[in-house]
């Protein structure tokens, strides 16, 4: 790890610790990667994981046109990295120290080695063609030209944030534009980008698995846990392109529904139902005294019948307590995380239900096979519990009903009315 306030040879300013940058073998200075040390971000993660430079001097102490030797193996000689900077244990016969982390962008150097593109016909998130560089950066389609001439610009244009670099292709040749990147680039991009390739590719394929399904059997079969993080995306982002790439197959949606449901039919009956299926979302002990409310008073047949049958399943049963299906302030109202597992593993079976024990056990292994990358996707934060924005904004207006209720603004009448706007049976 470079000292604090530790100087670049080249453009002077500080190295900060965990930054791109080589130590001279001569004067011990510190000089960052894309200060012209001609080392491309593939050579330097190289260089990390143990398989890359050796020595490395500084241009003022004459180092060698090359810059640096890889004529000595790193079994001859091996190579340390501090444990401060990428967590690899420290040796005594270092020769080369490296430091890693993001830069700021009013540190970042052009890159000067050599760039290679490859463009994905359906790379984009609405199945455009996607450009990506092996310094980590991707562009999408500008414009094409009747000459043949496509337009590449950055991907990064948010309203905030907008890359003014630009890349122009003609066929198989291409041209960076006279504007650099104002961001750092990805490691490992390219990788990620053919991931998500093949996910799309095969969720096309096959439309009758599950997108969960091809994506862990992608990442199974392709991942390599060696390479940067940027290399392994996030498998709700490959589920959702996934999907949306089957989504373009799918026939129109209908415009116009010429049924309709009963309880539609009058608005009374409606509004009444509807207080009736939120009850779960009070507490357990206000349940029973809001349902003989609604209870009381004189109601139609199939009204009456449906309060008996509540009444007898689950306001007076011996087995589902009231206290067991009341889901007031619970952020998890349902069991959908484990029967959606459980699904998961009957469409592997194909639907079966008699499941012979042997090919119960391959089903499993299967699973298990799965765990490293999971484990190692978990700690990057890119596999988390999957929720629809309408999903977080429906319980925001829950949470905010309910301490209103515990702070006595609202009533039970008026609680049970306004849940019920939100959570409303299905039609």
């Amino acid at each position: 790890m470079p000292p604090r306030r530790s100087a670049c040879i080249v453009c002077k300013a500080t190295v900060r610790p965990k930054q791109h940058a080589f130590q001279c073998e001569t004067c011990q200075r510190w000089q960052h990667r894309t200060c012209n040390t001609g080392i491309d971000v593939a050579t330097y993660w190289e260089t990390v994981r143990g398989n890359g430079i050796i020595n490395w001097w500084c241009r003022e102490c004459g180092m060698p046109e090359n810059r640096f030797s890889e004529t000595v193996s790193v079994t001859e000689e091996p190579m340390a990295i501090e444990d401060n900077d990428i967590g690899v244990p420290d040796q005594e016969s270092t020769r080369l120290s490296l430091s890693v982390i993001d830069q700021r962008l009013d540190d970042i150097a052009p890159e000067t080695s050599p760039v290679s593109y490859q463009v994905l016909d359906t790379g984009s998130k609405r199945g455009k063609p996607k450009l990506v560089d092996s310094h980590g950066y991707t562009y999408t389609v500008n414009k094409e030209t009747n000459a043949g001439k496509i337009y590449w610009w950055c991907s990064v244009r948010g309203k905030h944030k907008r890359c003014p670099a630009t890349v122009l292709q003609t066929t198989d040749t291409y041209q960076p534009g006279v504007h650099p990147h104002s961001h750092p680039g990805v490691p490992g991009i390219q990788s990620a980008a053919n991931i998500e390739e093949q996910v799309k590719s095969a969720a096309v394929a096959d439309v009758f698995r599950s997108a969960s399904e091809i994506v862990e059997e992608v990442l199974a079969e392709i991942v390599d846990l060696r390479e940067p993080e940027g290399a392994r995306p996030k498998i709700p982002n490959l589920v959702r392109n996934a999907n949306r790439a089957r989504q373009r197959l799918r026939p129109p949606e209908p415009q116009n529904l010429d049924f309709e449901v009963a309880y539609n039919e009058r608005d009374d009956i409606h509004k009444f139902i509807r207080k009736l299926f939120a009850l779960p979302l009070l507490p357990a002990e206000h349940i029973p005294d809001a349902f003989e409310e609604l209870s009381s008073g004189s109601h139609p047949t199939q009204i009456v019948e449906l309060l008996n049958n509540i009444h007898d399943n689950w306001m007076t049963s011996s087995v589902w307590t009231v206290s067991s299906w009341s889901v007031f302030n619970m952020s998890v109202r349902t069991n959908n995380d484990v029967e959606g597992w459980h699904r998961r593993i009957n469409d592997r079976a194909h639907g079966s239900t008699n499941v012979p024990f042997y090919l119960l056990i391959q089903l499993l292994h299967r699973e298990a096979k799965c765990l490293p990358t999971q484990i190692k996707l978990i700690c990057e934060g890119k596999l988390k519990r999957v929720q629809r924005k309408s999903t977080l904004k429906l319980f925001k207006k829950l949470h905010s009903l309910w301490n209103a209720y515990e702070n006595g603004e609202v009533s039970t009448s008026h609680i049970l009315k306004r849940c019920g706007r939100i959570y409303a049976p299905m039609t």
